[in-house]
């Protein structure tokens, strides 16, 4: 389960959690304790606007670059007469089988 909680409210919980770890209940103090950890590493894992566009610039550069790859492969199958199959244009684009399987539909119809 996920929820969303704002920056205030992790603040209480973590010191919700803190005093817990200070209990003699030994169950309490490991789920305290794991909670805990979960709510710090959440706090890290945001990335900036800009971050996240790079991310996806770097995407859709990369899956053109895949495509043309794939579209290049197929038509140089077909010029050579040579089955095309998922693993024959993975041999000639230089792409990995399982994107090669991705993009099936350039070359079945």
């Amino acid at each position: 389960m996920r929820i969303t909680i704002t920056e205030k409210q992790a603040s209480v919980l973590q010191a919700i959690l803190e005093n817990s770890m200070n209990s003699d209940i030994e169950n309490e103090k490991t789920v305290a304790y794991t909670l805990l950890k979960q709510i710090i590493n959440e706090k890290h894992k945001h990335s900036s606007e800009k971050q996240k566009h790079a991310a996806k610039k770097a995407t859709k550069t990369r899956t053109a670059k895949a495509k043309n790859k794939i579209e290049n492969a197929v038509n140089l199958l077909r010029l050579e007469k040579k089955e095309i199959t998922t693993y024959s244009v993975s041999l000639a684009s230089g792409c990995s089988f399982n994107t090669c399987k991705k993009y099936k539909h350039y070359w079945e119809n």
